[in-house]
């Protein structure tokens, strides 16, 4: 467990089972692991980098085994376009950002200032913006398979009054 993680690697797995004390080598597709702690009846170690989707777990132990498809590789969260792409600094902007991956995303962020996510889809997140001082900032998305900051992508301008 977990059985999913991201492609960018080092998520954290605990294997359960028997005679797991002899274990020479785990891998998850042909990359191998990094194994952190074993006993006889359970590993846990850090995956390997690797492309998004299915691989199968290759235990070696002197009595190898292969559990197919036992783990799925989730892509990080990409960010393509936002609109609009400035707003006051008072906050409060409605921005829709349009991208791959946001399944799972748990925050969205102006400038290091959180934003309120209203709705997620896997390939648009639509926020309203936090108060901010005036300039251009990143936009980034976090979630649990990873981050994504899109550069220099919004500007706060000043309100008039």
């Amino acid at each position: 467990e977990p059985k999913t993680g991201t492609t960018m690697g080092g998520t954290s797995v605990t294997l359960t089972g028997e005679n797991l004390g002899g274990l020479s080598s785990i891998s998850f597709g042909n990359s191998p692991a990094t194994i952190i702690s074993n006993t006889d009846s359970q590993v846990v170690l850090k995956t390997p980098s690797h492309a998004a989707g299915q691989v199968d777990i290759n235990i070696a132990t002197g009595q190898d085994a292969t559990f197919k498809n036992m783990y799925t590789y989730l892509a990080p969260p990409i960010i393509e376009s936002s609109e609009p792409g400035l707003g006051s600094t008072a906050g409060k902007t409605k921005v829709k950002i349009t991208g791959q991956h946001f399944t799972g995303v748990t925050s969205v962020t102006f400038g290091g200032t959180a934003a309120q996510i209203q709705s997620s889809t896997d390939t648009q997140i639509i926020v309203n913006t936090g108060a901010h001082a005036a300039g251009s900032v990143d936009i980034k998305v976090s979630g649990k398979h990873g981050s994504f900051i899109y550069p220099a992508s919004y500007t706060y301008t000043l309100t008039k009054k």
